[in-house]
């Protein structure tokens, strides 16, 4: 898992730029011994407009992120608080 923080960034914006990665990740051609490999990523993001405790963020983007795997992989899902 990897945690990216963006600030001064709207929630159109977020999920713009994460859905960016995803398709990238998506679109990545991978090969082992002629054989092709598909990897994708499921992405669970937070979006809030107040300052809050850093643990309750990152426990509600790892929520939204496991959301995101239950529903079927290779999508985004988030939360809004505050």
């Amino acid at each position: 898992e990897f945690l990216i923080l963006l600030t001064n960034h709207s929630h159109e914006e977020t999920h713009k730029k994460l859905e960016n990665i995803r398709i990238l990740v998506d679109n990545l051609k991978i090969s082992n011994n002629s054989k092709n490999i598909k990897i994708s990523i499921s992405i669970g993001f937070v979006y809030t407009d107040n300052i809050y405790n850093k643990n309750y963020l990152y426990q509600n983007a790892d929520d939204a992120l496991y959301t995101a795997k239950k529903l079927g992989k290779n999508q985004i899902q988030y939360i809004k608080v505050g």
